[in-house]
């Protein structure tokens, strides 16, 4: 079973936004996002039960998730975001 898990972030100075992660295998192109009309980036991702940990590709460049409220360091000196979805894996 999917769960919707809708994804929102202030980048107002971006030409793009991309999330990358384990449900996609960090994919370099990534997941694109859409900007609102309020000019925020969103996304409503469709992830299985588990425990999934991604990061942003703003204009480019691999950022960390701001504000996430779970994170785990990663071996290239950033931290990946963490969702769980469902019971902990």
């Amino acid at each position: 079973m999917l769960t919707r898990v809708p994804l929102r972030f202030e980048f107002p100075n971006a030409a793009s936004v991309r999330v990358s992660g384990s449900f996609n295998d960090w994919d370099q192109t990534g997941l694109a996002l859409d900007r609102t009309t309020d000019g925020a980036w969103a996304l409503d991702l469709e992830l299985a039960s588990g425990r999934h940990e991604y990061r942003l590709i703003v204009d480019g460049e691999w950022i960390d998730v701001p504000d996430a409220t779970e994170t785990i360091e990663n071996p290239f000196g950033g931290r990946n975001a963490v969702l769980v979805i469902g019971p902990p894996s």
